[in-house]
């Protein structure tokens, strides 16, 4: 019989395959090797470097203790890339300083990090 370790280790497996599949069909193959590339590199994250804060690790669920039973909903800890997230907020045009930032399941808070620092009245996590 195994235990639930063992099991959350198989499913994230498949997760992982399923996504790398996914990857391929939507970004092509060179694509997602960089990412896989980036992705076992991730402890040379640049952002953490320059900030000194530990964000930039991916982590899959079945390594983190969850006792919600909504983790089954969940994939895994991944932060976002500064630049993507800047770039999302040139993209709506907004003046900063007048918006709150609000991030639901903050993680490790990165995101809460770089709004800050685009200047948004508030940053809540």
């Amino acid at each position: 019989m195994s235990t639930k370790a063992e099991h959350d280790k198989i499913v994230g497996a498949d997760s992982l395959i399923s996504e790398i599949f996914a990857s391929v069909r939507r970004y092509g193959l060179y694509d997602t090797f960089i990412k896989a590339i980036r992705y076992i590199k991730n402890n040379d994250d640049f952002f953490d470097k320059t900030y000194h804060t530990d964000t930039g690790r991916i982590e899959p669920l079945w390594k983190l203790r969850i006792s919600s039973s909504n983790n089954q909903f969940g994939r895994r800890y991944q932060a976002i890339d500064e630049s993507e997230l800047l770039g999302a907020f040139r993209y709506l045009c907004l003046d900063p300083e007048k918006f709150a930032f609000i991030d639901l399941g903050c993680g490790k808070g990165r995101p809460l990090l770089i709004a800050s620092k685009y200047g948004f009245s508030r940053v809540i996590g």
